[in-house]
């Protein structure tokens, strides 16, 4: 937590002198999709990375830096493999691992 705000994204913004938007838009910015995930390597990143938390296809395109039928292909042998889900949330389908199932 950053003092001096109290932790309220519109406390933050103000002490910015910057808007809610600037600031979210300056996180998207740091997330860069990674050049040095090989084609062998799609499968084990996608369940690396939703492992962590819950992604959606979009958050997976932009991390991983795959083309989108290629993420799709994998999702979906993995969806067959009954190794991840996807769940439909506000959002969109956010995709997790089998056992955070059970956790959520």
């Amino acid at each position: 937590m950053i003092k001096g705000h109290g932790g309220n994204i519109k406390d933050l913004a103000k002490t910015l002198s910057c808007s809610i938007d600037e600031i979210i838009a300056k996180i998207d910015e740091n997330i860069k999709a990674n050049p040095e995930i090989e084609k062998k390597d799609i499968k084990a990143a996608i369940i690396k990375t939703i492992n962590r938390r819950p992604c959606t296809k979009q958050d997976l395109l932009q991390l991983l830096g795959v083309d989108m039928q290629i993420l799709e292909k994998h999702i979906t042998l993995l969806e067959q493999e009954k190794i991840i889900l996807g769940k439909l949330r506000e959002r969109g389908i956010f995709y997790q691992t089998i056992k955070d199932k059970e956790a959520s």
